[in-house]
Parts: structure tokens; C-alpha cells; sequence
């Protein structure tokens, strides 16, 4: 995992305008740019780079393996929360959302979502 390329992705985000999504979304706030870099220092190294995806609701960090997938929203609110969502199966058959109030919990859904597989194992598995 590059964790200096995510940083560089987050602060591309820091710099969104006003309507930057076309809809009349609004900035992010210093408070929330900051909080997902803390998210992201947390990370164990071993599995793969989440997608960045920005929304209204502030910044998720997006896996996706298999037919299961685990999104970490950062909120942009006041409650400065950070949440998970856990997919299980492409028809969203079975999913929990919670607030995390330990980040290195972060880890240990990963663990959920690739198992004993490092980002070796998966980036193998891609290229075949």
C-alpha cells in the first residue's frame, strides 16, 4: 500500500471548489482532510489501496474482494464520526454499518474482507 499516493489523492480533494460535483456539494473541511490521513496512517500496509472517493457526506475509503466489500466513511459533520459499511455478496444481501471508535478496528475488517491474504497474494491473483 503507498500510503504517500492516498495522501497525495486526499489532498487533491482539500483542493475541490464549491460545486465540484456539479450538484452544489461543498468543500471539505480541514477537520475532515486531516481526520482521513489519520484513517490512512492507521492502515496495515499488508492489503491493498482503497479507492478515495469523495461525497457529500465527506470521504470514503472504498475495498472491494471478491463479492464482499468494506467502505469507511469519514463524515464531514460535526460529530467528526468515522463508520464502516461491510457488503456481503453483490446483491447486498447481508451488510452492518457501525461507528468506529478505535481506528486499528479498520485493520481487522480488512482482515474480515481479504482474510490471511496479503497485497502480494492479491495483485498475484490479478495478474492471472
Amino acid at each position: 500500500m503507498n500510503k504517500k499516493k492516498l495522501i497525495a489523492k486526499v489532498d487533491k480533494i482539500a483542493e475541490f471548489e464549491e460545486n465540484w460535483d456539479g450538484y452544489g456539494a461543498g468543500t471539505f473541511s480541514r477537520k475532515t482532510i486531516n481526520k482521513v490521513k489519520i484513517v490512512i496512517a492507521c492502515l496495515d500496509g499488508r492489503y491493498p489501496e482503497p479507492d478515495v472517493v469523495p461525497n457529500v457526506y465527506g470521504i470514503q475509503l472504498e475495498w472491494d474482494h471478491g463479492e464482499n466489500a468494506l467502505e469507511v466513511d469519514i463524515g464531514e459533520s460535526e460529530e467528526d464520526r468515522v463508520s464502516y459499511l461491510k457488503v456481503l455478496g453483490t446483491d447486498m444481501e447481508d451488510w452492518t454499518e457501525t461507528t468506529i471508535s478505535d481506528l486499528s478496528e479498520i485493520n481487522e475488517l480488512l482482515k474480515w474482507l481479504y482474510g490471511d491474504e496479503t497485497m502480494s497474494d492479491v495483485s498475484k491473483k490479478l495478474k492471472s
